[in-house]
């Protein structure tokens, strides 16, 4: 598993605490998050994501705006949590001074490449 990670609590819906996430940018990170959780990796994903939902015979799907695309390494706070029912996070709160690199979907790569 590589820098970025995403953090995710066990616990899947219906709580409170289902919705508490955190992006942890370094490994020194970790140690302020409460486990159990799910660690994934994070994917730079041009700052959009696509929600589709299928009911009634009907598809839909909504672009809506995500985290920022962060670079490994990158400079900025270690860890960033979040109430993923509020408004995300953005640059300002990843301390993020300039825009990462291009990557894949024309996106920008964790990997800085």
């Amino acid at each position: 598993l590589r820098f970025p990670v995403m953090c995710k609590p066990l616990v899947a819906c219906g709580t409170v605490e289902s919705h508490q996430l955190a992006v942890v940018r370094r490994e020194d990170g970790l140690a302020s998050q409460r486990s159990p959780l799910l660690l994934q990796e994070f994917v730079c994903h041009s700052a959009s994501i696509v929600k589709v939902y299928y009911a009634g015979g009907q598809t839909r799907a909504q672009t809506r705006p995500s985290l920022p695309d962060l670079a490994r390494g990158e400079a900025g706070v270690a860890v960033v949590e979040f109430d993923s029912q509020r408004p995300l996070p953005g640059r300002v709160e990843f301390q993020l001074e300039q825009p990462a690199q291009p990557g894949l979907f024309g996106g920008t790569s964790a990997q800085g490449g």
